[in-house]
């Protein structure tokens, strides 16, 4: 996404809140770079739900602030069980294992 190029935005900013549905602080300021509209947010806990809300900036101040949206941050899942065998043939094997006890916060 670009863009207008007429536009006469200066920048955006994006809050985030403390993932306790607490106070919203700065995650991104974009001040001065109006063309950048996207960015990563680093520092969050792991398996925590995050709102996250942005408005844009122009000379006379900053604008109206998007709706909410919820986040949630994941892990990769853990280990599942070793396979085992459970038969073969000669063109194709079955095998079974325990599955993963933690999903990390995302459907496997």
């Amino acid at each position: 996404m670009t863009p207008p190029t007429n536009s006469l935005i200066t920048g955006y900013v994006v809050m985030i809140d403390d993932g306790f549905d607490g106070a919203f602080v700065e995650g991104y300021d974009g001040r001065g770079n109006p063309s950048k509209l996207t960015t990563k947010i680093e520092g969050l806990r792991s398996q925590t739900i995050y709102r996250i809300k942005a408005y844009a900036i122009n000379k006379a101040g900053d604008g109206q602030v998007s709706d909410i949206v919820t986040c949630y941050t994941v892990t990769i899942p853990n280990q599942p069980g070793t396979p085992k065998l459970v038969t073969s043939d000669s063109t194709s094997i079955t095998v079974s294992w325990e599955p993963a006890f933690d999903d990390g916060g995302s459907p496997i």
